[in-house]
């Protein structure tokens, strides 16, 4: 079959062929420019045997009316679908959470930095925003998660592979530098092309806050899979976050002590920018871990990062903040941290038609 459409200079045209039965049939795509010649083709480079254009670019003096020759190795049933740029799925916003599934119903694209099944989410980020993203499949054990990032132009800016526990995939604080704000997209999909798996995306700003504290405070709680997995230079894995005020002069001590001797505590000071100012391992033979007396140079809010010394570590766990220069110190006791965060429950012929490349599919 011929399928013909317009398209201006600068569209990004991508096609997608299905066979009926992809397994037993193999598509062919040619697509001829406004003169007729072949500019681009493809044959059975999707799953199985579909056949994927990816992100075809429309360059000077090449604009019109454009042809897609769409065949198999015999005669068949398909699918064939029409896209422009980078179509977006969902939009979300930072804090939230949501689940979806890759499943063959997804757009398959064949692109140099992401393959395969996929779902795509944009999202508002202006500039000094800081982007943590994680993909955590809903079996970790058995299937890979895999994340790229797009800035406002759809140019990739980021991508990770499974690089948090197991399968998961997390991309931690990406700097949204001068010039560069604007509408980004998250391409979420499996480190394998053919990657079919329910998962959840979050999408942070900064370092969320799980809980603000004060000194004097004794906060009793859990490093469980349902918390934050950051992968950072500083701090890395599941984590909970504790706020607290502070004033120029203050001489800080942090103690993280894990209810099982087994297990190693690990503490990360951030001041009010969320830049590290101190970070301590275990410094005691049961696994603590101890800031004592550290003195903070200004006014601010400072953040207490709690994990384990290994990245995958969960544990129940005692934290006390104290104030060690100051007599006045109000003294609390908080049986577990809460999240903040939003969730979001997230056959060949020789017929001739016209298509319009916003994102079309028709059957054949």
């Amino acid at each position: 079959g011929e399928w013909t459409f317009a398209a201006p200079v600068g569209d990004e045209i991508s096609i997608d062929m299905r066979p009926n039965d992809p397994v037993n049939n193999s598509a062919d795509i040619d697509l001829l420019d406004p003169s007729g010649d072949v500019v681009e083709s493809a044959t059975a480079n999707g799953e199985d045997g579909n056949a994927v254009i990816t992100r075809y670019e429309i360059e000077r003096k090449q604009d019109g009316e454009y042809t897609i020759v769409a065949s198999g190795d015999e005669s068949f049933g398909y699918e064939l679908s029409l896209y422009l740029g980078v179509p977006i799925d969902e939009t979300i916003q930072y804090g939230a959470t949501v689940e979806s599934e890759l499943t063959r119903d997804n757009r398959y694209f064949a692109y140099a930095t992401f393959s395969g099944y996929h779902e795509t989410y944009a999202f508002a980020a202006s500039v000094g925003d800081q982007v943590s993203i994680e993909v955590r499949p809903d079996d970790p054990v058995t299937e890979e998660a895999e994340i790229e990032l797009l800035d406002p132009d759809g140019d990739p800016v980021e991508g990770v592979g499974p690089s948090g526990e197991d399968g998961n995939a997390a991309l931690t604080r990406y700097d949204i530098e001068r010039g560069q704000g604007g509408q980004y997209t998250i391409v979420a999909s499996g480190a394998d092309q053919t990657d079919l798996f329910g998962y959840e995306i979050s999408l942070y700003e900064g370092v969320p806050i799980d809980e603000t504290i004060e000194y004097g405070a004794t906060v009793e709680s859990e490093f469980t899979r349902d918390n934050r997995y950051f992968r950072y230079a500083t701090f890395s894995g599941y984590h909970e976050t504790y706020a607290f005020a502070a004033s120029a002069g203050d001489e800080v001590s942090i103690e993280l002590r894990p209810d099982s001797p087994d297990m190693e505590a690990h503490i990360r000071l951030l001041d009010s920018a969320g830049d590290p100012v101190e970070g301590v391992r275990p410094t005691t033979e049961n696994g603590n871990a101890v800031i004592t007396e550290e003195e903070v140079d200004q006014d601010g809010q400072y953040i207490i990062v709690a994990s384990g010394d290994d990245q995958t570590d969960l544990f129940e766990y005692t934290l006390e903040l104290r104030l060690d220069n100051r007599s006045e110190q109000t003294t609390t006791s908080v049986e577990t941290a809460s999240e903040t965060e939003t969730t979001v429950e997230a056959e060949t012929t020789d017929q001739t038609d016209t298509m319009t490349p916003t994102e079309t599919t028709v059957g054949a």
